[in-house]
Parts: structure tokens; C-alpha cells; sequence
């Protein structure tokens, strides 16, 4: 998982604001920023308006969380994301990531929580923005029906989970259902900040069509000499990137061709087989099943 390119941290009170920091973040690699903006009905992140602000000038893309307090409570729900849409849409575009942070005050009841879980997502989608959830593997499974969820919001979770080294080890993934970005990390590259890996792409606001994805269709030959892969007859250019080759799709760096690793491209996470190709379908890779669709766009959809 080396070449793994899409990282981004989530930030709260707890980080700095300064340019200086989001350029020390952007610098070792983080593309996106989530930033906490309120929790509960009264508090908003001190920082929040410089942490977005700082993420920006420095070209991460950037979201907002907000920490729930209103465990099975569909109207308090609906009031917390009243509270929050309200400081998130003095910070934050309008179409961007608003994500829902489910980790304390769950009711007893699973179908209380995950009905005022969906009420706060709707208030979040109808006021113009992208609705996530957030939470940890065992609390999701214990307290929610994230199903129900997922299947009204597809690809809206963001769950965390760390595996034994600060890397993101696919054979610890905490699979639960429709995952777009692993938190895997609370001490990202030792800067105090929690490290999350995008599994699919950034969403657009695109006004009820999140979710839909096209992956670009690169047309480039490659030509073959002396164990390189060149992009060009004159065998000047070596080959880097996803290409197309003889109706397949191939990842080369260097002109050298990847075979048996995952790589992402265009945003999204492909596995390149043995023979070198971009797969298709669900794929057993270790002791976990991928899937990697079968309508031609090749990208990770999800893991069991």
C-alpha cells in the first residue's frame, strides 16, 4: 500500500489553525481536511473558521463534522443539525461534506438511534450539503443499523479503526457497509492528527446523484523495450499511471509495470492482478473480499 496518494487528517479544537500548519500537512501529504465545527447545541470549535480557511489556501479540500449528543432523539436530532448547518454554511461552500460524528449518547434502541441519525442526514442533504456518518466499527454494529443507512446514503461512511502500525493495512480494515474514507491513524506522520485514506473519490454536490462515478478512459498505447514501458515509439516516454493497453487497463511508475498491489488513480482505488491488469467483480485478496464492480469503471466499491 505504498503508493497510496489520497490522505487527508480531521481536526478539532485540540489542533492548531495557522497556515503554517496546513502547510506542514499539505506538505507531507494530506489532500483534505474534515473539520469539526459544533457539538451538540451549544459549542462551536474555536478554531474551525481558521482551520477551514488555512485548508483551503493551501488546496486541501475540505469538510466539516459535527459531534452528536442526541442519541435515539429525532427531534433534538433535527435541532443539532439545525445548530450545525447554521455554522458550517458560515465556513463551508455550499455541496460540501457535512459529517455526522455518532460515537456517544446512543439510546438503547438501535432503530431510535439510526431513525435520528437519518433525520440529521436529511436536514444535512435538504439544506444543500453531502451527508456522511462517522463512528468506529463496534459502536456502529452495537448501536445502528448502518444498512438502513448506507442504502438511503450510499457511501457515506467514514469509519475509524486502527490497525497495528501507523500505515493503512487493508488487512485490519474495519469492514462495515459503504465506506469512502478509513480514519486509521491518531498520530498521522507524528503531527498529533488523525490520519484518514480516501477509499473512493471526493464527492461532488451534484443534487440527488451522489455516488454516481465515471472513471476516465485513457486511450494511450504503451510499447514494451527492454523490460520498460514507453509511451511513445521513440521509446523517450516512460510509461506512469493507469493506461490502456489491448482492451485492458495496466498501472505502470517509471515504466515499470505494477502487478499484485492496490493503486489509486483519478481518485478512486484499483488492484492490479498478476497478469498486470486492473480487476473486475469481487476479488479475494487476503482474508478480504473486494469489490470492484462490473460495469467497466474498475474502481473499489467496498470490502467484506
Amino acid at each position: 500500500m505504498a503508493n497510496i496518494k489520497t490522505y487527508g487528517v480531521d481536526v478539532s479544537g485540540y489542533q492548531l489553525d495557522t497556515l503554517a500548519f496546513f502547510q506542514q500537512l499539505k506538505n507531507t501529504g494530506a489532500s483534505f481536511a474534515i473539520v469539526k465545527i459544533t457539538e451538540g447545541l451549544g459549542y462551536v470549535n474555536p478554531n474551525a473558521t481558521n482551520q477551514v480557511i488555512n485548508a483551503d489556501k493551501v488546496g486541501m479540500d475540505t469538510a466539516g463534522y459535527h459531534f452528536a449528543r442526541f442519541g435515539g432523539n429525532v427531534a433534538l436530532a433535527e435541532q443539532e443539525a439545525a445548530f450545525f448547518i447554521n455554522q458550517a454554511s458560515a465556513r463551508l461552500a455550499k455541496g460540501s461534506i457535512l459529517a455526522l460524528d455518532y460515537e456517544d449518547d446512543a439510546s438503547g434502541d438501535v432503530n431510535a438511534n439510526t431513525a435520528a441519525m437519518i433525520a440529521f442526514m436529511d436536514a444535512v442533504k435538504a439544506a444543500g450539503f453531502i451527508p456522511w456518518s462517522y463512528s468506529y466499527k463496534p459502536y456502529y454494529d452495537e448501536h445502528t443499523n448502518l444498512g438502513a443507512i448506507v442504502q438511503k446514503y450510499p457511501n457515506s461512511t467514514w469509519v475509524a479503526g486502527y490497525p497495528l502500525s501507523n500505515t493503512p493495512d487493508f488487512n485490519h480494515f474495519p469492514s462495515v457497509e459503504g465506506v469512502s474514507v478509513w480514519q486509521y491513524s491518531n498520530n498521522w506522520q507524528g503531527l498529533g492528527v488523525d490520519g484518514n485514506v480516501l477509499l473512493l473519490d471526493w464527492p461532488e454536490y451534484t443534487h440527488g446523484n451522489e455516488g454516481e462515478k465515471t472513471m476516465a478512459k485513457p486511450t494511450a498505447a504503451v510499447w514494451d523495450k527492454n523490460g520498460k514501458w514507453y509511451t511513445d515509439k521513440q521509446f523517450k516516454k516512460l510509461a506512469n499511471g493507469m493506461i490502456k493497453h489491448m482492451d485492458s487497463y495496466y498501472y505502470f511508475e517509471n515504466g515499470k509495470r505494477i502487478d499484485n498491489a492496490f493503486r489509486f488513480e483519478y481518485d478512486f482505488m484499483y488492484y492490479l492482478g498478476k497478469d498486470g491488469k486492473a480487476v473486475q467483480g469481487v476479488q479475494k485478496i487476503g482474508n478480504k473480499s473486494y469489490d470492484f464492480g462490473t460495469d467497466g469503471t474498475y474502481y473499489l466499491r467496498g470490502v467484506k
